[in-house]
């Protein structure tokens, strides 16, 4: 996988998926999308994001019960 490609994996924020021209890198990757629907989940993920963005806990609840979650994995075609 390209150097830049997995640079902007582990550290873009948002990752456009089939779309073209918004992230700060395009390729064609083959990934696995896992929706991600247990609560425990959510919130620990969510509490995560929010902390990183110096929100702490603010908002929480309301984003564990309204946002939409999925965990993509990429699969590396090199094996």
């Amino acid at each position: 996988m390209d150097e830049r490609i997995q640079r902007a994996l582990t550290s873009d924020r948002t990752i456009d998926i089939t779309t073209t021209g918004r992230g700060s890198v395009q390729a064609d990757l083959s990934a696995r999308a896992r929706p991600i629907t247990e609560e425990a989940e959510r919130r620990e993920v969510i509490a995560g994001i929010l902390e990183d963005l110096g929100r702490g806990y603010r908002g929480v609840d309301e984003w564990v019960a309204r946002s939409p979650l999925v965990e993509v994995e990429v699969i590396d075609p090199s094996g």
